[in-house]
C-alpha cells in the first residue's frame, strides 16, 4: 500500500507517489530540514525482512553514494523508519530514453551523443569498481536540460580481481523477466548469461544495445520468448540488419561493443566515450580552425609507413602491462631505424590503446600504410608473444607470426620481430632497404630492462604516487646495471615533473640535472637526455644558450622525437622567437598528432602570443579529444577570459579545479577571472585559502590572483618570490598575458631582466 501523502520518513514529508515495482516505490518527497524536494526510494515491506534483498538495497546505496560524476543519479541519504529501509536520491525531472527514443530511433548523431554522456558516467562507476549490470533504456533519464542521467544501480556489484574473470560462476543467470536480480534480457552480454563474473565490458556490451536501439529504434536482441532472446543474444549478429544512416565509424563502434568476445570488445567505458566524441562533428569554431591549420597526410604519397598498436596483455598478471608497452615501444625504435620506412611515433599509437582499432582508421588517423598488433603472454619465465602485420589499404595480413621462449631472451625476439616486419614489407621498400639499422645493446641486463620499463609505464601515469615509485625503479635498474644510460634518462625526467615531490625545487633539480647529465655521459646520443637537460638549463638555470644548444642536439639526433620540438617551442616564444616557437609547435604535432598534451601546447602557443581566436579553437579541439584533460580546460580558460567571455572562462576554470583539487594553477586562474568579474571579495577570500603544495612554491599562482583583485605591489613580492624560488612558471612572466598590468612598473622589468633571455 502506497504512503499517504504527509508521511514523515525522518526528516523527509511523502508528497506523491512517483512509481512502484518488485522492489519497493519512490515517492516525491520535502526535506524539510533544507527545503528542497527529493526522491525516496522506499524498500517493500516484505524485502525489508529479507536478507537477500536487504543486501541488494543496500549493496545500491554504496554503489550510487561512492560515484560523484554530473551523468550519475546522486544519493543523498539512507535510512531506516517505521521497520522499513529507503534511499534517498535527486530528485529527476525529465523522461527516461526508453520513453524519449522516438518510432524509427533518433539516429546516429543523437544516439552517439547521448552514448557518450552514458559511458562518461559508467566510466566514473568502473573507476570505483562498480560494474552497473543493468545498463537499459529505462535506467537513463534524459532532463530538460539535455543533461544525462544513470540510475538503478540495484544490481552493481564491485568489479573482481582481474585474474578471477572468466574462472568462477556466480548465481545462474536463469533471468528471463527484465528488472531480474542479474539483469534484463535482450542488454546482458554473453558471459552474464552464461552466469560467469562480470567486468565492466559487460556494460560496454549493455550500451551497444542501447546505442542500437536509439539509433534504429529496434531492438539488438529480441525473440518471440525470452529463451528466444538469449539464444539470439549467445549466437546472432544483429549487425547484418543495422542501417543507422550514419557514417560507418558509427557502425564500427556499434559493432565493437557488441562482440561476443569481451576481449574484443572496447575495453573500458573512457575509450567508448572517446570513439563516440571523435565519430561526431566538433564545433564549427573548432572545425574551421582544423580545416585551416592542418593537412591529412596524402594517400598514397610518401614512403612507406608502419604503426606499431599497444601490444595486448594477456597474461594472468596485470602487471605485465609495462612488458607489453615496452615491447611497443622497442619495435618502434627498432622500426625506426629502417632506412625509409616512417614509424608512427609512441605518443599517437599509445593515444589508440584499448580504442577502437579498425586498420583503415587507425590508417587514417596516423598516415600508416601497414598496422602491427599483438599481444604478449608470460606465465612465470615463459614468453608466448603473437604478432601480426595488415595492410591498410585492403585489410590483407602481411605476415604473422608466434614466438615462444625464456624472458631473457626479449632482446632477440624484438629483434627478430623488425627483422620479420621489414622482410614483410620488403616489396614496398626495396630489397636494399628492408633491413633494419644495427639496434645499440644497451643492458645485457633483463632484470634492469625490466625494472626501466616498469618505471617508465609508472611514470607514463603522470600522478605523483607514480612518479615516486618509479623513481624506485629507475634506482632499481641503475643498481642492477649502472651503465644503463636510459634508465638515468628516466629518472631525470621524473624529477622534471615536481609537482608531489616533498624536496626543495633545487634538490629536486640538481638530481634532474645530475641524471640527465650521467646518461649523456654513458650515451650522448639520447636525445630525451638532451631534451631533460634542456629543460633544467631552461626552467631551473634560466641559461637560455645552454637550453637552446641541448633542446637542437635533442633534434639533431633524433628529428621525429616531438618532445624535443615541444621542449624547444617552449624555450623560443619567452626569448622572443614567436614563428620559430609556433614551427616547432607544428612540427610537434605533426609527429603526434593524436597527442593531448601536443594539441594543447599549440593551444598556449596561441595563448602566450596573443592569437585568442586561434588559442580559443586549439583548446576546445584539444577538449573534444578528452573533456576530461586538466590542460586543455586550464588553458581554454585563459583563453576566453582574455576574448572577453569571463563567465565562459570561470565555468572553464571551475571544471579545470574539479579535474585536479590540487592544482594551484587552477584556482589561481579561477580567482583572476572572479575579480575581473567584479567579485572581489569572493576572489579575496579564495586568495586566503591558496595553500602551498607539496614540493612546489606556488608564489607565481598567488601573484596571478592578486593581479586580478588590483593589488599590484603584493603581487610584484610574490613575483619576486617565485623568482628567489625558481617556479617553473616565472619563465613565462614576460608572456603571460594575465600579468600585463604590470608591465610598466619598475620591479616587473627587474624580475624579468633576471631571466635574461625572457626579458
Amino acid at each position: 500500500m502506497a504512503l499517504p501523502t504527509g508521511t514523515l520518513l525522518g526528516p523527509y514529508e511523502i508528497l506523491s507517489l512517483l512509481g512502484e515495482g518488485g522492489m519497493g516505490e519512490v515517492y516525491r518527497a520535502r526535506d524539510r530540514r533544507l527545503g528542497r524536494d527529493v526522491a525516496v526510494k522506499l524498500l517493500a515491506e516484505r524485502a525489508g525482512t529479507n536478507p537477500d534483498l536487504r543486501s541488494r538495497f543496500e549493496r545500491e546505496a554504496r554503489a550510487v553514494a561512492a560515484i560523484d560524476h554530473p551523468n550519475v543519479l546522486a544519493i543523498h541519504d539512507v535510512g531506516e523508519a517505521q521497520g522499513r529501509l529507503f534511499l534517498v536520491t535527486e530528485l529527476l525531472a525529465g523522461a527516461s530514453l526508453r520513453e524519449a527514443i522516438p518510432p524509427g530511433g533518433a539516429g546516429w548523431k543523437r544516439a552517439a551523443a547521448i552514448g557518450a554522456e552514458v559511458a562518461d558516467g559508467l566510466a566514473a562507476a568502473h573507476a570505483r569498481g562498480i560494474v552497473h549490470r543493468d545498463v537499459k533504456p529505462e535506467n537513463v533519464v534524459l532532463g530538460p536540460d539535455g543533461r544525462v542521467k544513470v540510475l538503478d544501480f540495484g544490481i552493481a556489484r564491485s568489479e573482481p580481481d582481474p585474474s578471477e574473470i572468466g574462472t568462477r560462476a556466480e548465481t545462474a543467470a536463469a533471468a528471463t523477466e527484465p528488472g531480474t536480480v542479474l539483469g534484463t534480457v535482450g542488454y546482458m552480454a554473453p558471459e552474464q548469461l552464461r552466469g560467469l563474473t562480470c567486468d565492466g565490458r559487460a556494460d560496454v556490451f549493455a550500451l551497444g544495445c542501447v546505442l542500437y536501439e536509439l539509433a534504429t529504434g529496434e531492438r539488438a536482441f529480441l525473440g518471440p520468448t525470452p529463451a528466444d532472446t538469449i539464444s539470439r543474444v549467445l549466437h546472432f549478429d544483429p549487425m547484418e540488419g543495422f542501417s543507422s544512416a550514419g557514417p560507418d565509424a558509427f557502425r564500427r563502434i556499434v559493432a565493437r561493443c557488441l562482440e561476443k568476445d569481451r576481449a574484443r570488445r572496447f575495453q573500458s567505458m573512457s575509450d567508448l566515450a572517446f570513439a563516440l566524441r571523435l565519430v561526431g562533428e566538433p564545433d564549427d569554431e573548432a572545425r574551421e580552425f582544423r580545416r585551416a591549420d592542418r593537412s591529412s597526410p596524402a594517400k598514397g604519397a610518401g614512403p612507406p609507413s608502419v604503426a606499431v598498436l599497444p601490444f595486448a596483455n594477456r597474461s594472468p598478471d596485470t602487471e605485465n602491462e609495462y612488458l607489453c608497452d615496452g615491447m611497443t615501444e622497442e619495435l618502434i625504435g627498432g622500426l625506426s631505424r629502417v632506412p625509409g620506412l616512417r614509424v608512427a611515433s609512441r605518443t599517437s599509437v599509445f593515444a589508440l590503446k584499448g580504442r577502437f582499432q579498425d586498420v583503415r582508421s587507425i590508417g587514417r588517423e596516423l598516415g600508416a600504410t601497414a598496422i602491427l598488433e599483438g599481444s604478449l603472454r608470460r606465465s612465470g619465465d615463459h614468453l608466448r608473444i603473437t604478432a601480426q602485420l595488415t595492410s591498410v589499404a585492403d585489410g590483407y595480413h602481411l605476415w604473422s607470426d608466434n614466438f615462444d621462449g625464456d624472458v631473457r631472451d626479449v632482446f632477440a625476439f624484438q629483434d627478430e620481430i623488425a627483422r620479420k616486419i621489414t622482410a614483410a614489407l620488403g616489396a614496398r621498400l626495396g630489397t636494399s632497404a628492408a633491413t633494419p639499422l644495427p639496434r645499440k645493446k644497451e643492458t645485457a641486463s633483463v632484470h634492469a630492462y625490466q625494472l626501466y620499463w616498469k618505471g617508465r609505464h609508472l611514470w607514463g601515469k603522470r600522478t605523483p604516487e607514480q612518479r615516486l615509485k618509479a623513481i624506485a625503479l629507475f634506482e632499481e635498474a641503475i643498481t642492477s646495471d649502472p651503465g644503463y644510460a636510459r634508465a638515468y634518462a628516466g629518472l631525470a625526467d621524473c624529477f622534471l615533473e615536481r609537482g608531489g615531490l616533498p624536496l626543495p625545487a633545487r634538490v629536486i633539480m640538481d638530481r634532474a640535472r645530475a641524471a640527465a647529465m650521467k646518461a649523456l655521459e654513458l650515451d650522448e646520443g639520447l636525445a630525451d637526455a638532451h631534451t631533460s637537460l634542456g629543460r633544467v638549463l631552461l626552467y631551473f638555470d634560466w641559461d637560455g644558450r645552454g637550453a637552446e644548444r641541448e633542446f637542437r642536439r635533442a633534434i639533431e639526433l633524433d628529428s621525429a622525437y616531438a618532445e624535443g620540438h615541444h621542449s624547444y617551442s617552449h624555450f623560443l616564444l619567452p626569448a622572443g622567437r614567436t614563428e620559430e616557437s609556433l614551427a616547432e609547435s607544428r612540427r610537434a604535432l605533426e609527429l603526434e598528432p593524436l597527442d593531448l598534451g601536443i594539441n594543447t601546447h599549440l593551444g598556449w602557443h596561441f595563448l602566450y602570443s596573443g592569437d585568442f581566436d586561434a588559442a580559443v579553437a586549439q583548446c576546445r579541439f584539444s577538449a573534444d579529444m578528452d573533456p576530461a584533460y586538466f590542460y586543455a580546460r586550464f588553458y581554454l580558460g585563459m583563453a576566453l577570459e582574455q576574448r572577453g567571455e569571463i563567465e565562459a572562462a570561470l565555468a572553464e576554470f571551475q571544471e579545470a579545479v574539479r579535474l585536479s583539487p590540487e592544482s594551484a594553477e587552477a584556482e589561481a586562474g579561477r580567482i583572476h577571472a572572479l575579480g575581473r568579474s567584479g567579485r572581489v571579495s569572493e576572489a579575496r577570500e579564495a586568495i586566503a585559502r591558496l595553500e602551498p603544495r607539496a614540493g612546489s612554491s606556488i608564489a607565481y599562482e598567488v601573484a596571478v590572483a592578486l593581479v586580478g583583485i588590483g593589488e599590484r605591489e603584493l603581487a610584484l613580492a610574490h613575483l619576486e618570490d617565485a623568482r628567489r624560488d625558481r617556479s617553473e612558471r616565472i619563465v613565462d612572466i614576460a608572456i603571460d598575458p594575465r600579468l600585463r598590468p604590470l608591465h610598466g612598473e619598475p620591479e616587473f622589468r627587474r624580475i624579468a631582466a633576471a631571466m635574461g633571455f625572457a626579458a
